[in-house]
């Protein structure tokens, strides 16, 4: 995760703010008194609708179960924020709300990025963001902001780039997930790489190393006791919200593996998730980037455009279905419209219905996943095979 202070000048305020309204609204959190009564009506109500499931993510807990504090973001459809939703911190969502509050009171902003599976992130959360001195102290002298990565890349790409200019160094955001040895049978710990010097950072993490289906299914009933026992423990939070770019990802490997393979499942599931993605995942008429609780959420980046794009060339060459060929033309299209930089060639990661940040990043490297400029690229020389058209 990255976590960087910024003066309120780092992000132009688009909403003036009221003259007449001088006391802040505030959830009752350390450093910030009982609380407003009209918002905790707002974020109880919220809490409330989660229903007799939801478990708050939290070590501050009433005798009842309920959590000793809820910030502003149980109001956010992001899992990722959600997790957060119980820190003492007075976290707000990326938004004028807290830039207009943070230039009425003089108070910098601290910004936090992160996901729901970076390891990191929750090693914070339980050493900072759940300390109710640190938390205390937050709340009186910044302003809090908390951003989802995943739902928000444009963010972290300009803050995480000024990081590393700043101190020359990248900052990690990827971790693996850890679990307890397991004390099974011989065949089983083979099965699943345990070492008695351990796997990974000297502790073990059950995977398997050599795929075996004679072996898996010879070891099915351990494997049931296992899972067994595994199923007591608490599960970790799970990000269920769905990404237009990761999708097309998926649309890609499904369709590359039901033409190599032959099985035509592969290609049906792809088409499944581009019917999904194309009729589903639209926001004022363009792509979407997320959909979460029944609604797509903020428009779509560079990577998602290309992503999906890729995603319906494979389906159209796995399947010759011609609709996945115009689909992926049409996102072509889109894509030179609100991404292409006319001045100097490429494009931009965000579009020009995007909010305006500090900077308008152009994607160069592939990281963990490739660039949305590579796979752009590689649609574009697609399209004019194609279509032979050369634009």
């Amino acid at each position: 995760m990255v976590c960087v202070l910024l003066s309120v000048g780092c992000k132009p305020a688009t909403l003036a703010a009221s003259p007449a309204r001088i006391v802040e609204e505030d959830p009752a959190l350390p450093g910030l008194g009982p609380g407003s009564p009209v918002l905790a009506a707002k974020l109880r109500a919220a809490l409330l609708a989660k229903g007799a499931a939801y478990r708050p993510r939290t070590r501050h807990l009433n005798a009842d179960g309920s959590p000793k504090y809820t910030n502003r973001l149980i109001l956010e459809s992001s899992p990722y924020l959600l997790q957060h939703a119980h820190n003492p911190v007075n976290w707000y969502p990326w938004g004028d709300e807290a830039f207009a509050r943070a230039k009425r009171e003089g108070k910098p902003i601290f910004l936090s990025v992160g996901y729901s599976t970076c390891h990191w992130c929750h090693v914070m959360e339980v050493e900072s963001f759940e300390d109710e001195e640190i938390a205390r102290y937050l709340n009186e002298h910044y302003v809090a902001i908390k951003v989802d990565r995943e739902e928000r890349p444009d963010i972290d790409a300009v803050y995480m780039s000024a990081v590393e200019s700043l101190t020359g160094r990248y900052v990690s955001q990827r971790s693996r997930p850890r679990h307890d040895r397991a004390a099974v049978a011989d065949r089983l710990i083979g099965y699943y790489g345990v070492t008695p010097t351990g796997n990974f950072d000297g502790r073990n993490i059950l995977y398997v190393p050599r795929p075996d289906e004679k072996e898996r299914d010879a070891l099915s009933d351990a494997r049931a006791k296992l899972y067994a026992a595994r199923a007591r423990r608490i599960p970790p939070a799970r990000d269920d919200k769905i990404l237009a770019g990761w999708n097309g990802l998926m649309i890609s490997a499904l369709a590359l593996g039901g033409r190599v393979l032959g099985d035509p499942r592969y290609t049906t599931a792809a088409e499944r998730a581009a019917d999904f993605v194309l009729g589903t995942m639209r926001t004022g008429g363009l792509l979407a980037r997320s959909f979460e609780d029944r609604h797509a959420g903020p428009p779509a980046f560079l990577e998602d455009y290309a992503f999906l794009a890729a995603g319906l060339f494979d389906l159209y060459e796995a399947s010759f279905d011609p609709r996945w060929l115009r689909d992926a033309l049409a996102l072509c299209a889109e894509t030179e419209t609100l991404f292409a930089d006319p001045a100097t060639g490429g494009w931009f990661a965000t579009g020009s219905k995007h909010e305006k940040l500090l900077a308008r990043e152009k994607p160069s490297t592939d990281g963990a996943i490739p660039s949305g400029t590579s796979v752009a690229i590689l649609n574009a020389l697609r399209a004019a095979t194609f279509t032979g058209d050369d634009h």
